[in-house]
C-alpha cells in the first residue's frame, strides 16, 4: 500500500512530455533481485510498466533509518534553518558505538547473503516523533528509488530490445533486463530529481512544508551515502552500469540548489554526516 501511495504521488507530478509515457498503469513492488538497486521493464505490447525493488533495499533503507533516528535530538530553528544552540532536547535511545556496530552488521549480512536476513538485534524507537520523521524520511528514499526507475521509462530506455539475463538464487530463476549504461543512469537520476521536485510544495510558508521538503531531500541524499557505504563496504565493485555514488550524489545537489533554498538541506546535511561518520 505505501509503495503504491508513493507510485501515486509521483504520477500526479507527472508533466508533459513525460506523463503521456505513461499511458497505462504501473505496478511496483518488492521483490528478491539479490542485488542493492530496483529494476523497471515495460509490459511487452502494453503501455504499462512493471519497477521492481529489491527486498533486501528495502529492509536495508527502513532499518538503516531506524538507526539514525535513534541518535535524533530535537532542536528550535530559526529563520535562517540554524539550529538555536542550547535548545537541544532528549537523549539517543542507543549510545553511538551501538549504532555505528549495528550499522555495520546490517551492512555486511546485505553483502554477504546478497539478499535480507533476520539480524541478531531489535531496534524499536520509543520517541513518537521520532517514529514520525523516520516514517517520512523512509518513504522519500524509496520515493526517490521510484522516480529514478519512472526516469527510465520517460526517457526511453527501457523500448530498447536490448536486454541480459539475470540470475535470481532465491526463486530459481532468471529475468530479462533492459540493457542501460552510466549516462542513461545519470540521466535517470535528474529525471528522478526533477520529479521529487515537482511534488514538493510551490510555497514553503509553515514548519509543516518545511518539513517535508527537508525530508524530501534527505531521502534522496540518505540512499546515495547509504550506496556509498555499501560500495565502501564490498571494496572491490565493479561499476558496470551505476556510476559510483557519491558522483551521483553530486549531479544531484547541483539540481536541488538550483531550485531550492539552503535550508532545505539542513535535514539530509545532518543525516548524511551521521551515517557516513
Amino acid at each position: 500500500p505505501i509503495i503504491n501511495r508513493i507510485v501515486a504521488e509521483i504520477e500526479n507530478s507527472l508533466q508533459e512530455p513525460g506523463r503521456s509515457k505513461f499511458k497505462g498503469k504501473v505496478f511496483a513492488g518488492v521483490f528478491p533481485t539479490g542485488r542493492f538497486n530496483a529494476h523497471a521493464k515495460k509490459v511487452p505490447d502494453e503501455s504499462g510498466y512493471v519497477f521492481l525493488l529489491n527486498v533486501g533495499l528495502m529492509q536495508l533503507i527502513y532499518d538503516t533509518a531506524k538507526i539514525l533516528f535513534s541518535q535524533a535530538r530535537w532542536a528550535k530553528f530559526d529563520s535562517e534553518g540554524k539550529p538555536v544552540s542550547g535548545s537541544e532536547t532528549g537523549t539517543p535511545e542507543i549510545n553511538y558505538d551501538e549504532a555505528g556496530g549495528l550499522l555495520k552488521d546490517i551492512i555486511h549480512r546485505y553483502l554477504k547473503f546478497k539478499k535480507w536476513t533476520v539480524p541478531e538485534y531489535k531496534l524499536v524507537i520509543q520517541d513518537g516523533p521520532r517514529n514520525m520523521i523516520l516514517a517520512k524520511a523512509v518513504m522519500a528514499v524509496e520515493k526517490f528509488v521510484l522516480a529514478h526507475e519512472f526516469g527510465h521509462a520517460i526517457l526511453g530506455h527501457l523500448d530498447r530490445n536490448v536486454h541480459h539475463l539475470l540470475e535470481v538464487p532465491e526463486i530459481g530463476r532468471t529475468v530479462s533486463v533492459v540493457n542501460k549504461d552510466q549516462k542513461d543512469e545519470f540521466a535517470a537520476d535528474l529525471v528522478g530529481g526533477i520529479l521529487i521536485l515537482q511534488g514538493l510544495p510551490k510555497r514553503i510558508d509553515d514548519p509543516q512544508k518545511a518539513l517535508s521538503v527537508q525530508v524530501a531531500v534527505a531521502g534522496s541524499f540518505l540512499f546515495f551515502e547509504l550506496a556509498h557505504l555499501v560500495e565502501k563496504a564490498a571494496k572491490k565493485v565493479k561499476y558496470t552500469t551505476h556510476p559510483p555514488a557519491q558522483q551521483r550524489a553530486q549531479m544531484l545537489e547541483q539540481l536541488f540548489k538550483k531550485h531550492l533554498p539552503e535550508q532545505a538541506f539542513s535535514l539530509s546535511k545532518s543525516l548524511v554526516g551521521l551515517l557516513g561518520s
